[in-house]
């Protein structure tokens, strides 16, 4: 997926799928992502976060808490969903602290707040 929107260099970009890291990588290489090549690196360099980041993808989170926890727990402004998470691309549509500014067959990007 192509990110569109007002990215800067290095900036961190949350996303719920750690198999979307190629295709982000690739036509995304200046940002910072959260899980790579396999999700146990992520595991190994902080447990806590990893575990954040798995029940983000869960759906164990409130609806209510998915904005802020993303903001505080990653330090980003921008959340990356795959079309194969529904709740978690329900739960950001739904909050007025979350824009989506770019949708296609793959996914959408939302802005943060």
């Amino acid at each position: 997926m192509r990110l569109a929107g007002p990215f800067k260099p290095g900036e961190v970009v949350f996303h719920g799928d750690w198999d979307d890291f190629p295709s982000l990588f690739l036509y995304n290489r200046y940002q910072r992502y959260l899980i790579g090549l396999d999700p146990r690196f992520a595991l190994f360099e902080d447990p806590a976060r990893f575990r954040v980041w798995l029940q983000l993808n869960r759906g164990e989170i409130p609806d209510t808490e998915v904005v802020p926890t993303i903001v505080r727990t990653f330090r980003t402004r921008f959340a990356v969903v795959s079309v194969e998470q529904d709740r978690l691309h329900r739960q950001l549509t739904n909050d007025p602290r979350a824009t989506n500014v770019y949708g296609d067959e793959d996914g959408a990007v939302f802005r943060l707040e």
